[in-house]
């Protein structure tokens, strides 16, 4: 059994990537892939533990996008998922290193916006000393020791608007869904839609995104996802044919009680077998 879309404290995940290379050994998972949001810091230190322990593990990462359609909440974005992606090529590094430059500006011009608002004790500079600071698990834990708010409480200190007022200038310089693609591409990965049963669209707008995304270059779509049923499953597989897309799946552990557990799907429990991970690999030959 496999799992491809696992999350590290290298973004928002609870586990380092030792900690889940030993939790997929206990799980009995043969091959897992370490998909963390906008970077890959945390794919070398898994490799080498699933080295020792004979476990496969393939390099990813999930790229989060902006995506210009009335049918999806922009605000949320679309992920796109990489695997199998050279994590030393320079466009991949570059396009990287470009997402924290934009993330950076973002939460620099969100502490600015609290801080007006009344929220004096807390500081960008000293949030910056304490890691990660492109992570949003990261900055709720920063705003948690200064004890503030709930995060989600704090957006609606910040104007009319919320977060959107705050950052919504910064969107356009995100990187777009075709974009995303291309530099997996060029890295020289394979594309996965990530999750699609979370933008809640209805048959004619999911089938319309997977045909446009397809036009850009999308090599799969996820049907062993978060929040899938066997219904959903059998429906993604059956848009997934009719588009010839590649099936992938995973869990999207994040290491917390209340999401599913690692190597299996949120709602139907549903393990990932490896033929799901050896078709990709054909494909990706």
């Amino acid at each position: 059994m496999i799992d491809l879309h696992i999350h590290t404290i290298h973004s928002d995940g609870a586990f380092t990537p030792c900690e889940v290379v030993r939790y997929a050994n206990e799980k009995r998972l043969t091959a897992i892939a370490i998909t963390d949001h906008d970077c890959v810091s945390g794919v070398k230190e898994a490799q080498e533990i699933g080295d020792r322990l004979g476990i496969e593990v393939l390099s990813g990462i999930e790229f989060s996008t902006s995506y210009e359609t009335h049918n999806i909440n922009i605000m949320r974005g679309i992920h796109i998922i990489g695997l199998m992606i050279d994590i030393e090529n320079a466009i991949l590094c570059n396009r990287i290193e470009m997402h924290n430059t934009v993330t950076e500006k973002s939460i620099k011009r969100l502490f600015e916006c609290l801080i007006n608002n009344g929220f004096k004790q807390i500081s960008y500079e000293d949030f910056r000393t304490q890691g990660n600071t492109s992570s949003k698990n990261h900055l709720k834990q920063y705003m948690a020791s200064v004890q503030m708010p709930d995060i989600n409480e704090l957006m609606k200190c910040i104007a009319n608007e919320g977060i959107a007022h705050v950052l919504d200038p910064l969107r356009k310089e995100r990187l777009t869904v075709e974009g995303a693609i291309d530099t997996i591409h060029k890295s020289g990965g394979i594309a996965i839609w990530a999750h699609p049963l979370i933008y809640k669209l209805n048959s004619i707008e999911f089938e319309q995104t997977i045909k446009t995304f397809k036009t850009m270059g999308l090599d799969g779509v996820e049907a062993y996802c978060r929040g899938s049923t066997q219904d959903d499953f059998r429906y993604i597989v059956d848009l997934a044919d009719k588009n010839q897309l590649l099936i992938s799946g995973g869990s999207d552990f994040h290491g917390y009680i209340h999401q599913s557990d690692l190597g299996v799907s949120l709602l139907s429990k549903e393990r990932i077998p490896y033929s799901i991970l050896r078709s990709l690999k054909a494909f990706y030959k």
